[in-house]
């Protein structure tokens, strides 16, 4: 089962859930979820953890207190999906580089490819302080020493690249605060001398490797190690390998690179009004992320916006296209190569480390008053070294998934137009009047698209293609092509792109939800109709609701677009089993039957909670009244149907 905890041991012993801490309980708890975690993925004997928490000297009765903290651990995390197992004498915890920040660490610092100083930056933020912080004993101080080595190995990756970036000067402060922390490290010694040498403090240079010499002979009795003599040795020469090459100077250029705007924006005005107020007062750097399913507007609310604040950011406007939504998204260090081609940077003149090419960026922006526009962003960590650093400049990302993780980003969702604006903009793509003449079959249209402005627009382009095509002329075809089952890839297009991405499971789930007739849907329906747990339903709900495949339309409770559910159907139809489906609607039906029984006879008792009686069932039927009668009607024409028993009709 997925789980939707992180925990962290480079730090305080933590555990998250939807980015909540959880409580994890005494020390001794902490320390057995510790020794769990720092197996990563093994099975932990008991005796291990019996070693662990007594330092070899247990009590009588320690294993039956392993089992007690192991239970009051299981009560806290498999609410929230995540399950200590019993396996082989011992206990599995399963992990990952998303769920634990150890396991991240390792996946950062042993990456075969990639930006060596950005991914060591990223695996020492992992550090929230002391490792094991709060837990004491013979294990917990052998495993911090374990754990801090690996950072000060970090850091001395993370130094060496800066200095292959010539970072020299900036990291000497760095260093010199890691050397007071880890005083007989030879390596970071090592680099502190080559920053100061390279940074032309060359008599410091030679007085650190004194000082060097004279701490190994004085405390350990030692030679410097030969990497750290021979460096020595090259300074005495004047190796010319040892000097850096020059900083590249930035030359000037005001890009001014928006896209035209969308001739037919309309609508959105609340949301305009809030962006532009953002952007035309920024003290400090403006972030702003716009999500939603694709095809709903969010390049042309984008576009528009920085429009129409494009005075307030005179020194450029700037338009890249990420490619998030294709196959192959743009990786970071050709994007920046682009971003920093519009400011007038010949191509040869842009250095090839990653790390210098966001330095050379943001010292770009630096006192200058740029706006960015990232389109189409794949995800967070696609963005994050394009985004600006410094007061006065903006960044507006969008994208179909939901952008986690980005300190001070403001982000905005952007759905279907409502029928208002839906109306206004089919009456722009069309001669005035012509639309009024015949609502009825626009409304229509409207609802079977579910306001979608990607959507709308291909009506829109049949309508203007021929002035004598009628309203209800383009409803009669597109509930054929779309609505009956028919081929609409255009529409079908828009859809497929995030459910790709969606695990196995969670696109069959999402296919045999929208086969039910159902208004919204609470977990606990959910839960039902796809005989899962109640966690588990979370899970697939949240999952859905991160690629914008549903909404959450009040507290637990979650809609699908006719335009989403239309096509899921269709794709139920051909990939799931008609068992199955058959299955999610009898296990629906079921329990509304069960439960509206229940509500109306004075025994009502809701799951999981107990409510009082009287007040639960009605809030019970006031919720899922409609539904009931939805899902009844719809189970009901299915047995008809699978019986061949024609309907009655009614006198």
């Amino acid at each position: 089962m997925a789980s939707n905890v992180s925990f962290g041991v480079l730090g305080p012993v933590e555990a998250w859930a939807w980015d909540q801490p959880l409580h994890l309980g005494t020390p001794q708890q902490r320390a057995v979820l510790a020794v769990i975690l720092l197996n990563e993925g093994r099975v932990t004997s008991t005796d291990e953890i019996v070693e662990a928490l007594w330092d070899g000297e247990p009590p009588a009765g320690a294993t039956k207190t392993v089992r007690t903290y192991v239970s009051r651990l299981r009560a806290v995390l498999e609410p929230a999906g995540a399950a200590i197992e019993t396996a082989a004498g011992g206990y599995l915890l399963r992990t990952s580089p998303q769920t634990l920040d150890l396991a991240r660490f390792h996946t950062l610092v042993t990456a075969p490819v990639g930006d060596r100083t950005e991914q060591a930056r990223q695996a020492l933020k992992l550090f929230r302080g002391e490792p094991l912080a709060g837990l004491t004993g013979a294990w917990a101080e052998t495993q911090r020493a374990r754990l801090t080595y690996l950072r000060a190995a970090a850091l001395e990756t993370r130094f060496a690249a800066e200095l292959d970036s010539g970072h020299h000067t900036d990291v000497i402060a760095e260093i010199t605060g890691a050397i007071k922390e880890f005083p007989f490290r030879e390596r970071l010694r090592e680099l502190h001398i080559l920053a100061l040498y390279q940074s032309g403090l060359r008599a410091e240079a030679f007085a650190a490797y004194r000082t060097v010499l004279e701490l190994l002979d004085d405390e350990l009795g030692v030679a410097p190690m030969p990497e750290l003599q021979q460096l020595h040795q090259r300074m005495l020469e004047g190796d010319p390998t040892l000097t850096p090459a020059q900083q590249l100077p930035a030359p000037e250029a005001e890009p001014r690179q928006l896209p035209p705007q969308t001739p037919a924006f309309v609508g959105r005005e609340a949301l305009v009004a809030e962006l532009t107020g953002l952007l035309r007062s920024p003290d400090k750097p403006v972030l702003i992320g716009i999500e939603g399913l694709a095809g709903t507007g969010k390049t042309a609310l984008a576009v528009h916006v920085s429009t129409l604040v494009r005075d307030d950011y005179p020194d450029g406007q700037i338009f890249i296209d990420l490619g998030g939504s294709g196959d192959r998204p743009i990786d970071p260090a050709t994007a920046l190569q682009h971003l920093i081609s519009h400011f007038g940077v010949q191509e040869g003149a842009v250095p090839p480390q990653t790390s210098c090419r966001t330095q050379l960026w943001r010292n770009l922006l630096a006192q200058r008053r740029v706006l960015v526009v990232l389109d189409d962003a794949a995800s967070s960590a696609q963005v994050e070294l394009l985004l600006p650093d410094s007061p006065g400049s903006a960044a507006i990302i969008t994208g179909w998934r939901r952008l986690d993780g980005i300190p001070g980003l403001h982000t905005t969702t952007v759905g279907v137009f409502p029928p208002d604006e839906a109306w206004r903009f089919l009456e722009q793509s069309t001669q005035a009047g012509r639309l009024s003449r015949d609502p009825q079959p626009v409304n229509r249209l409207i609802a079977l698209f579910s306001g979608h402005p990607a959507a709308l627009g291909i009506v829109a382009g049949s309508l203007a293609a021929d002035p004598r095509t009628t309203a209800a002329d383009a409803e009669r075809r597109f509930r054929h092509e779309f609505g009956d089952g028919g081929d609409f890839a255009e529409v079908e297009r828009l859809i497929r792109r995030p459910y790709t991405q969606l695990q196995p499971g969670t696109q069959q789930a999402i296919r045999l939800l929208a086969g039910l007739d159902l208004r919204d849907m609470s977990l606990d329906t959910v839960a039902h109709a796809l005989d899962v747990s109640h966690n588990r339903a979370r899970h697939l709900m949240t999952q859905l609701r991160e690629v914008h495949l549903v909404e959450e339309n009040g507290p637990g409770r979650y809609r699908l677009l006719d335009l989403i559910r239309f096509t899921c159907r269709r794709w139920s139809l051909e990939s799931d089993e008609q068992r199955t489906r058959d299955a999610v609607l009898r296990r629906t039906a079921g329990y509304f039957a069960t439960m509206s029984a229940l509500a109306t006879s004075g025994t009502f008792t809701p799951s999981p909670l107990a409510l009082d009686m009287g007040p639960a069932a009605r809030a019970w039927l006031q919720a899922e009244s409609r539904n009931a009668g939805m899902i009844v009607a719809q189970a009901a024409t299915h047995e008809r149907d699978r019986r061949g028993t024609p309907q009655r009709s009614r006198s």
